[in-house]
């Protein structure tokens, strides 16, 4: 029991410490002296402005990927009712 509860605190801080970690914008941290790392910074920060249009473009896409397996859905179920009537319209021309 006591081992639950250590692990569920040490757990929950370690929530806690990464969740401000990704909070923290770049910006908020001071400017770097070194060239190499303001280079980096930079490239990390087209980076990052790059995936999140990546990601925006990649939410669209399931959107009209949705829309589409909606439309077959109906085009299906649409395809379903003709054919339970032409089978209808079969058994009832067998019996004339």
């Amino acid at each position: 029991m006591k081992k639950t509860v250590i692990s569920a605190w040490v757990a929950m801080m370690l929530l806690i410490t990464a969740g401000r970690l990704v909070s923290q914008s770049p910006q908020s941290a001071a400017a770097p002296t070194d060239p190499k790392l303001a280079q980096t910074a930079q490239a990390l920060e087209q980076t990052s402005q790059q995936l999140k249009q990546a990601l925006q473009a990649l939410r669209a896409m399931k959107a009209a990927n949705q829309q589409l397996i909606e439309k077959q859905q109906k085009s299906l179920e649409q395809l379903d009712s003709i054919q339970k009537e032409a089978d209808q319209v079969r058994i009832l021309g067998k019996r004339s």
